[in-house]
């Protein structure tokens, strides 16, 4: 499971995670900001990482919205 980190990039409110064995985009959704909707979160992973669909690899650093 990877812990959810600030991203060095210009914007404060990305972070990264790492895929983890198991994980989803909706549990990652539901970890990045528990008290969002999951979906609108998923839709901006999606955007973020130019995700077609739902399937992630574990492994796989993912840009993510951050509660920053």
């Amino acid at each position: 499971v990877g812990a959810v980190r600030p991203s060095s990039g210009p914007s404060p409110v990305i972070g990264e995670v790492t895929v983890g064995r198991g994980d989803s985009l909706w549990s990652i959704a539901q970890r990045v900001d528990p008290g969002a909707d999951p979906r609108s979160v998923v839709d901006r992973i999606k955007q973020l990482n130019l995700l077609d669909g739902e399937s992630v690899v574990a492994g796989v650093v993912l840009k993510v919205p951050t509660l920053g």
